[in-house]
């Protein structure tokens, strides 16, 4: 991890986040931790970003949908590899791809396997 583009060198848990790195943010929650960053950037290094300007990645779903109305962005990632087996597809089974990391406003979960045409 690079410090220069972090301005942490250290992990924090989800409360208090006391580091732009955050480990064991409980699902359906990540909103939560994703302000308190947000607001961790503002208190220590007087950096403020605008929620517009916030960027949410994560392979399962609810993460995603939890920050609708939180007035970040938020997109669902592996939509390619989902594990079908688990939760209807609710895992990614290789993560996001670069390809589907994108600046994309609004909160965007993939489309369901029988929703899509064939």
């Amino acid at each position: 991890m690079d410090p220069s583009r972090t301005l942490s060198d250290t992990w924090s848990g989800s409360d208090p986040v006391t580091s732009s790195l955050v480990h064991d943010s409980p699902d359906s929650l990540k909103h939560v931790s994703v302000r308190k960053v947000v607001t961790w950037f503002k208190e220590a290094h007087q950096i403020v970003i605008e929620d517009t300007n916030v960027h949410f990645f994560d392979d399962r779903a609810s993460n995603v949908q939890s920050f609708e109305g939180s007035g970040f962005n938020a997109l669902q990632v592996s939509c390619a590899s989902r594990d079908r087996n688990i939760d209807y597809g609710a895992v990614g089974l290789c993560g996001g791809t670069h390809a589907e990391v994108v600046r994309k406003s609004g909160v965007h979960i993939c489309v369901p396997i029988s929703d899509v045409m064939v």
